[in-house]
């Protein structure tokens, strides 16, 4: 969709008629100061790769703002985030370095900053395409017990792959009993 576009400026494309490699238009979120005016959640898609930048000043404006507009976000919202965020993770295999073809074991990135972004963080990685990559988030976040966890537990209670769905559940159910 358009608001996924933003996404494709990093790959590199040949012409299918000519054959020339066209470069991708310079990067609108290379430095600390361009991501942290970044005004839309509905930028977040195109923000997050750069939560894995190797760069900690670049990494950690994407963090704060990542987790600043997620949370400017309503929850009724969230399911319409993870339906976007899905659909951009599907499919782009040449992201790896990005940070959106995420593994389980990637999370333990996310961990290794400040704890007042995690949530935030964690949630938008429970919206992922890969199941492995949405139950590693379920299980840190049902770690948490703030209340900002539980929308995204919520979400992922109706998760169409069983063990991400019964972590999830399981994780709520606590919460009241």
């Amino acid at each position: 969709g358009s608001e996924a576009s933003n996404l494709r400026l990093w790959f590199w494309h040949r012409s299918p008629l000519s054959g020339k490699v066209h470069k991708p238009p310079p990067d609108p979120w290379a430095s600390p100061d361009q991501i942290r005016a970044c005004p839309s959640p509905w930028q977040i898609a195109d923000i997050f790769p750069k939560v894995f930048s190797p760069d900690p000043k670049v990494s950690g404006a994407a963090k704060e703002t990542v987790a600043r507009l997620v949370r400017s976000l309503p929850v009724r919202d969230y399911a319409r985030l993870d339906v976007l965020f899905r659909e951009i993770t599907e499919g782009y295999r040449g992201y790896a370095s990005g940070g959106l073809l995420l593994e389980p074991s990637h999370l333990e990135r996310l961990v290794e900053g400040p704890p007042e972004p995690l949530v935030p963080l964690l949630g938008v990685c429970s919206f992922h395409r890969s199941g492995y990559v949405r139950e590693a988030s379920v299980k840190r976040l049902a770690e948490s017990l703030t209340g900002e966890e539980l929308p995204f537990l919520l979400l992922r209670v109706m998760d169409w792959v069983e063990p991400v769905r019964k972590r999830a559940l399981r994780a709520v159910e606590l919460r009241f009993t």
